[in-house]
């Protein structure tokens, strides 16, 4: 449970460095290609976070990710 945090948290952190370094390649250097390239990392790690996250907090419920399959407890009535 915990590396998941960690893993997530790091995540975070990847994703924000890589948009700095994208405003450092577009405002400073000029070379927008490498700007963009390193905007699109950044947006890719942020949603990486998000769904490890998300994972986390749907495994924090039920314990596992498996499917578990829905009965009705209705009794029928025979006349």
């Amino acid at each position: 449970m915990k590396d998941k945090k960690v893993t997530t948290i790091c995540s975070y952190i990847a994703s924000v460095c890589f948009y700095i370094s994208a405003l450092i390649y577009i405002i400073v250097d000029k070379n927008t290609s490498m700007g963009v390239m390193y905007l699109c990392l950044g947006s890719m790690w942020l949603c990486l976070a998000s769904v490890w996250s998300n994972k986390k907090d749907d495994t924090k419920d039920t314990g596992s990710t498996e499917n578990v399959e829905l009965t009705d407890n209705k009794e029928t009535t025979e006349d």
